[in-house]
Formats: C-alpha cells, sequence, structure tokens
C-alpha cells in the first residue's frame, strides 16, 4: 500500500501512484476504507474493477449484477416511478427521467445505452452532455434531459452501482445550458389571425388560450360547472391527463379563478346551448361521445392547422398562455395579480419567466413621462 503522500486522487474511489491504480471503498456503517490495488491497466479499466470492488464492498456482488444485466433505460424508469410517488411537487422531472428511458431504446440515443451495456455503467464526464445533445433537442430539453440524467447517475451512485457520477465532473461548458429566457407571445393583430383561421369546431378552446391563460390539460380538463358567466370566472380545479382521466390538481397555487372576459363568456355561451352534453359534470371541450377530445386533437387539428392557415410560426398552447400574461401585464397589472391568475406557487416565479416584460412596461413609462415633463412644453408653445 503507498504512503498517503504519494497516492494521487484521480476521481471517488480511484487513486493512483505512478502506473499503478488503487480502488477505496467504505463499507456501510463503517468509516474505515479498504484499499484494493489493480495493477497498471488503463483508466477505463481502472474504472470497471473500481466499480466491481465497490458494488462488493458495500454489499451488493458483482456477479449478481451482470447476472440482470440491469440496463439504463429499466434502471430509470424505476427512478421515475419512485421520484413521482414521493417527490409529487416535482411534476417536470420524472416526464423526463421517462424520456430519458425510451430514448435509451431508440438508434439515436445508442451512447446511452453504451453508458449502461453489460451493466457498465462508468462513462466518462463529457459522455453524457454529448450524449443527451445528440438527440438534437432544443435547448431547454437538454437542459431538462441532463438535469433527470444526474438524478438517475445520483441514484446509481447511492445503490452501489457505480463509485462516482460523472455528471459531477462535467465542466461549465460541458453542463447542457437551459437557453434563452425570453418567451414568444402575440400581438393583437396575430391573435386575431389566428382565431379567424381557427377550425369551428375548436375556435373556442383556441381563443381560452390567450385570453384565459389556461395551461392545455386545465383547458381540457373543465367542465361546464367551473365556468362561472355571472361572477365572470373560470374555476381551475381540475386538469386532463393524456390517459383520458380528469384528475384534480395538486398544487394548492394551480387551483385558481381565472378573469373571463364577457366576449369570450358569451362563445362559451352558445357552444353550450349546442353541445349535446351540457351539464354541470359534461367536459367542456369533448368529443362526439361525450370523452376529452384529447391533447394531440386539439393541438394538431386546432391550434397547428389554424397557425399554419394564418401564416404564424411556433404558435403552442404555451405560447399563448405567455401571450395572456402580456396582456395582463401591458394592462399595468402587478406580478402578484400575474401569479395569481397563471397558477404559479409565487409571484417570483412570475418575476423570473415575464421580468423583461415588467421591465420594458415600467421604462417605457418613466421614459414617456420624463420627455412629456421636459420637452413637452416645445410642442405646445406655438
Amino acid at each position: 500500500m503507498p504512503s498517503p503522500e504519494k497516492r494521487v486522487r484521480v476521481e471517488r474511489g480511484l487513486y493512483k501512484t505512478g502506473n499503478l491504480y488503487y480502488a477505496c471503498a467504505t463499507p456501510p456503517g463503517s468509516r474505515a476504507a479498504i484499499w484494493k490495488a489493480l495493477g497498471a491497466v488503463n483508466l477505463m479499466e481502472a474504472r470497471r474493477l473500481r466499480d466491481k470492488f465497490c458494488a462488493e464492498v458495500q454489499g451488493a456482488p458483482a456477479a449478481s449484477l451482470s447476472a440482470t444485466r440491469r440496463t439504463f433505460g429499466d434502471f430509470a424508469g424505476r427512478v421515475a416511478r419512485r421520484t413521482a410517488c414521493s417527490q409529487e411537487r416535482r411534476r417536470d422531472v420524472a416526464p423526463d427521467i421517462r424520456g430519458i428511458r425510451a430514448r435509451s431504446s431508440t438508434p439515436r440515443a445508442s451512447g446511452l445505452r453504451r453508458m449502461a451495456g453489460s451493466g457498465n455503467w462508468a462513462c466518462g464526464p463529457g459522455r453524457v452532455d454529448e450524449e443527451v445533445a445528440k438527440g438534437r433537442l432544443r435547448p431547454h430539453s437538454i437542459h431538462n434531459y441532463g438535469r433527470s440524467l444526474h438524478l438517475v447517475l445520483t441514484h446509481a451512485v447511492r445503490q452501489g452501482l457505480i463509485a462516482s457520477s460523472p455528471a459531477d465532473r462535467l465542466t461549465s461548458a460541458e453542463r447542457p445550458k437551459p437557453g434563452s429566457g425570453r418567451r414568444r407571445f402575440l400581438d393583437r393583430h396575430e391573435i386575431g389571425l389566428l382565431i379567424d383561421a381557427a377550425p369551428d369546431r375548436y375556435r373556442v378552446a383556441i381563443a381560452c388560450g390567450p385570453f384565459s391563460g389556461l395551461r392545455l390539460s386545465e383547458m381540457l380538463g373543465l367542465t361546464w360547472g367551473d365556468i362561472d358567466t355571472r361572477g365572470a370566472m373560470l374555476r381551475v380545479r381540475h386538469q386532463m391527463g393524456r390517459d383520458g382521466k380528469r384528475r384534480a390538481l395538486k398544487p394548492t397555487a394551480a387551483r385558481r379563478d381565472v378573469i373571463l372576459i364577457a366576449q369570450l363568456g358569451n362563445e362559451l355561451r352558445k357552444l353550450r346551448l349546442a353541445s349535446p352534453y351540457s351539464s354541470d359534470e359534461d367536459l367542456v371541450f369533448c368529443s362526439t361521445a361525450g370523452r376529452t377530445i384529447g391533447h394531440r386533437n386539439l393541438t394538431a387539428r386546432g391550434l397547428e392547422k389554424a397557425a399554419m392557415h394564418a401564416g404564424l410560426k411556433g404558435v403552442t398552447f404555451h405560447v399563448l398562455r405567455h401571450t395572456f400574461a402580456s396582456i395582463l401585464i401591458a394592462n399595468g397589472h402587478d406580478p402578484v395579480f400575474v401569479s395569481r391568475q397563471l397558477g404559479h406557487a409565487n409571484a417570483a416565479i412570475t418575476l423570473k419567466v415575464y421580468a423583461h416584460l415588467f421591465d420594458a412596461e415600467r421604462h417605457a413609462d418613466e421614459a414617456r413621462t420624463r420627455l412629456e415633463a421636459d420637452y413637452g412644453a416645445l410642442l405646445a408653445r406655438d
């Protein structure tokens, strides 16, 4: 065993002296580390032997791991189920982990399979960002997958499958970035073009986007009992899952009353009179059989077709939600009111997402007032 002075740490659990590698692991419930000489091998072989040694020391024999041939996708699926059960408020993490599991069985994510192939979970630090980015996703999606991949690898370290997470060794340049924080929204002219081009069957649903700010799942979860035309409010209490099941909104902030303008209320009233399913328990936007029209139908056959006919690009239901927020901000409403209308957990989230709109509105008013005070008399002198 080399002296501590000569031992050089390569990474967690792996040390080197000259051309010899050594593995270090601590048994559960003990503070005394166990060392093992790995010999004069290359770095990848040293990592493999280190992982095998750590698994044995921590009570998970390497033979059982290789026998089960645990794949990356299967393990990510288990982490996704555990995350969905124990961290209900982190709803944005579990779907991304499921996406990683799905992509681990597709050709363009073959690198993810190689990261787990034949029980070998070790990979270089740069491979994490590289393999996730191979999917040619948008920056925000890459950031979400990278964050979820980091969580999967952390669970693998905790269970002794690997000695250290390669995601922890990423440099700042290699870490996936969330992309630009700017949000697209439609102006008055674009809203008119979109609604005029909308198919009759989906026209009211599309109009609800820029004038209520509902999420797509919340819009599909509306029933006629949730619409209060006298009080001019939409009571948002449920959402429609992609499996066609209507569920109550779990976050308290998401349960809210959204303002309902008179014109949209009239359109909803006409839709109810024309619908064969018009009781308070029936869905507002339903199929001919009374079931939900579905996320894909409303998006592909409704919004995407309307945007194409209107000549608009990059229009999604989330863009319509941003449009509603921009309208409220342009009308001078404070962040707290905007946050409650959008169903954000607090006003800090609203400020983080729409800070540029609040700043633009405030600076425009200040600049206009100062210009009028300083130079307005020059125009009115004559």
